[in-house]
């Protein structure tokens, strides 16, 4: 066993940014598509009774982030317009 720590040089680094690019670019959503997407996965998870869940977009072209924001929707539980 190495007792050298793991240390990822600036090419790993680049050469992993560069390949999660290429797979998102594969699946380009908007946020409030991810946001659908996730809740549709809750809603079917019998073992959670409520949710709320924020996705949200760094931009980096606008000064503004894109934010999409969710609930389960059970009667007095979260709201989306709890926590925004």
């Amino acid at each position: 066993m190495s007792s050298q720590p793991n240390i990822r040089t600036m090419p790993d680094i680049a050469n992993q940014t560069q390949r999660d690019h290429v797979r998102n670019g594969r699946n380009l959503m908007f946020c409030e598509d991810a946001a659908r997407r996730i809740r549709h996965v809750l809603d079917a998870d019998e073992r959670i009774a409520d949710f709320w869940l924020r996705a949200e977009h760094g931009e980096s072209l606008h000064p503004h982030d894109a934010v999409a924001v969710v609930a389960k929707g059970i009667v007095g539980g979260y709201r989306a317009s709890d926590m925004v």
